[in-house]
């Protein structure tokens, strides 16, 4: 599960991560086209090297920061359920449904 978690979240980090650089790619040369003939330029405007490792490892932490977040939540209720001693949701992880049921043998009976 863990696995998994993380997987789709880095999956889907490095997809808005490759549509961002990739509209970067697209935007600079627009960008060129906008800056007046008369303003003095060193030289044209690029995408920096530093700026793509930057959005390179931004996308990572946030693709990892992400998919940990909801093994935080379910480490939670994990916690609640031990420092309870009972199994209030039925093995979900979700218990909100189960104690909106709220009947004997709920969890026999799904």
């Amino acid at each position: 599960m863990i696995r998994q978690l993380l997987t789709e979240s880095l999956v889907l980090a490095a997809l808005g991560g490759a549509i961002g650089v990739g509209l970067a790619y697209a935007a600079v040369p627009l960008l060129n086209r906008l800056v007046p003939a008369v303003v003095p330029m060193a030289s044209a405007p690029t995408v920096d090297s530093r700026v793509l490792s930057f959005a390179i490892a931004l996308t990572v932490i946030t693709g990892v920061g992400f998919g940990m977040a909801p093994l935080v939540r379910i480490g939670d209720v994990r916690r609640r359920r031990r420092a309870r001693g009972r199994d209030d949701d039925c093995g979900f992880a979700h218990a909100g449904a189960a104690r909106a049921s709220r009947r004997p043998n709920h969890c026999a009976e799904s």
